[in-house]
């Protein structure tokens, strides 16, 4: 008999063995403190587990934000790929109430969720600002880890979202309201909330990082202003999406599926999905 509930910080043990078949060596899901951060406050999210014979055979994530689920590490062994425990841990995940989101599918998901009839909203979109100074480098100049970085007075350590006690996370706030997650170690700024882009990355740059990124859906309004600007679309930027470890040449191509409509004016940002958790990124 197949039990599906959700997991405890108990389980951690077990479901180690299970991250170690499911996910590559340096997998975020492989430390305690990243579980105990994405799935041990039910406020914020939980993991759904499938547990058979005392072994756990399935495991299905969810984070919960502005009001939806959001289905992030699935994973289910090849001998139950075939039945119906899918079906019974999205129905599980449908149980806390909310409608179901989820970004960054895979072709064998993404060939799922056409079965089940859900919603296609359009991919997200990535736009990246060179540095003036490093416009002619080629890619991996461009990630190069900073070996000095200029202080700023204005910049603090940004607060008050869960996403932001993600272990490891290093992350910048400015005054003028924009938030990132700043990576030295490959030179870049991948950005959460973006205010005045203009300002935003020329204080970054003044810093010494090289590159800055902001992925967002294709209704912010704030993407007329990087074209203005010249911010560099996904298909044309240098700078690999994946970083660690480097993927030379990769893209985001993130896909959104939700089982009802999205509203019209709802922007997904870094924090909702798994296309944020830069410790796997």
């Amino acid at each position: 008999m197949i039990d599906i509930r959700t997991a405890e910080l108990a389980d951690y043990d077990v479901l180690r063995v299970f991250y170690e078949k499911a996910y590559r060596v340096g997998h975020p899901l492989l430390s305690a403190s990243f579980f105990e951060w994405q799935f041990g406050d039910i406020a914020y999210g939980t993991a759904i587990i499938a547990v058979e014979n005392n072994r756990i055979i399935g495991h299905l994530g969810c984070s919960f934000a502005d009001g939806l689920t959001w289905l992030t590490n699935l994973f289910i062994l090849e001998t139950h790929r075939s039945g119906p425990l899918v079906l019974s841990m999205y129905s599980k995940a449908k149980s806390f109430g909310l409608p179901l989101v989820t970004t960054n599918a895979s072709s064998g998901l993404i060939a799922f969720y056409r079965r089940l009839k859900w919603y296609r909203q359009p991919n997200l979109e990535r736009y990246c600002a060179i540095n003036p100074q490093f416009t002619t480098v080629n890619a991996a100049q461009l990630i190069e880890p900073m070996t000095t970085l200029n202080a700023a007075s204005d910049i603090v350590s940004p607060s008050g979202h869960w996403y932001w006690l993600q272990p490891g996370m290093a992350g910048a706030a400015l005054s003028n309201g924009s938030t990132a997650v700043v990576q030295p170690n490959c030179a870049g700024v991948r950005l959460v909330d973006l205010k005045r882009p203009a300002e935003t990355a020329e204080q970054f740059f003044a810093m010494g990082y090289r590159w800055i990124d902001y992925v967002t859906s294709w209704n912010d309004p704030v993407i007329d202003q990087l074209q203005t600007l010249g911010w560099q679309q996904e298909k044309d930027t240098l700078v690999p999406w994946y970083l660690n470890p480097v993927v030379a040449g990769s893209k985001s191509e993130i896909t959104v599926f939700s089982n009802t409509p999205l509203p019209k004016d709802f922007i997904i940002k870094r924090y909702h999905s798994d296309h944020g958790r830069v410790a796997s990124l």
